[in-house]
């Protein structure tokens, strides 16, 4: 049980589960706007956790700390949606090429600001997964051209999460992971309502039914994977994201990846692989 609880268990888990929600997004997301299928994926965190907690939900979600946990919230939420935004002004795939600057961004300010060590095999292994993640985005990008706007919501969007991986520290030293995780999709709900609520209908029930049960499992490891993890294993979480949704695209929709995604897949999980050795290795010495 305590392996299950580990920082590079609970990111594993958050990896697979964040690719088949992607996965099933990108299904619906024919006839739907990001900002529709937003609502309805944090009406389904909400509604899950809500769930799981029952009685004691009032008492378990309440913030015990809203000083240190209102960065993470205001991050978090805000990378969502511009992420939302970045995806419908741009192609998916050149989203996905700028999203890996999450861990850059990370990576700089936990050794600036935390100073905590950076060593070179980290550094290589983060670099590597983003161009691994590139070569992926490369692959399916199909030759379309992005909208300006698009990329620039997609910077954006990676700058704020790579903020949210570091403010989600402070927070959870005096906040319930699963209350930071709760509150986070809180403003995404109620943003997107308006278009949510307007686009009520079999599949947007479907997929939120789904979700019910995957996206709180999603973001509830995702948010204590990070909290706990030495920055660069969280940093290489998105590239694996990414990995993990063209594997279930494939599964599902029969999106077989090319020779240039498969190449890009490979320098992921090689990374990933390096990243979980080096930081054993590390809790070993320590």
């Amino acid at each position: 049980m305590q392996r299950l609880s580990s920082p590079a268990a609970l990111l594993a888990i958050a990896v697979l589960t964040y690719g088949f929600s992607n996965a099933l997004v990108r299904n619906f997301a024919v006839d739907r706007t990001g900002l529709e299928l937003a609502f309805w994926l944090a009406a389904a965190t909400i509604t899950g956790i809500l769930a799981s907690h029952g009685k004691r939900a009032r008492s378990d979600l309440r913030l015990g700390n809203t000083q240190t946990a209102l960065p993470f919230i205001c991050f978090q939420g805000a990378a969502f949606l511009t992420f939302v935004l970045a995806m419908d002004l741009a192609p998916a795939a050149q989203v996905g090429a700028i999203l890996p600057l999450e861990g850059i961004v990370a990576a700089g300010f936990a050794a600036l600001i935390f100073k905590e060590r950076i060593g070179k095999i980290e550094v290589v292994c983060i670099g590597c997964s983003a161009l691994g993640a590139a070569l992926m985005a490369r692959a399916a990008a199909s030759g379309e051209v992005g909208n300006l706007l698009g990329l620039l919501f997609a910077l954006t969007s990676a700058s704020l999460y790579g903020a949210a991986m570091l403010a989600v520290r402070p927070a959870a030293l005096s906040n319930k992971t699963g209350a930071l995780t709760f509150w986070a999709c809180v403003p995404v709900f109620v943003i997107c309502a308006p278009f949510g609520l307007s686009a009520i209908g079999s599949d947007t029930l479907t997929l939120f039914a789904i979700s019910c049960f995957i996206k709180p499992v999603a973001d509830l490891t995702y948010t204590a994977g990070i909290a706990r993890a030495p920055i660069a294993l969280a940093s290489s979480t998105l590239p694996m994201i990414g990995m993990a949704t063209a594997g279930f695209a494939w599964v599902l929709m029969g999106e077989a990846p090319g020779p240039q995604a498969a190449i890009a897949a490979t320098i992921i999980a090689a990374c990933s692989v390096v990243l979980v050795l080096q930081q054993a290795r590390s809790q070993a010495s320590s």
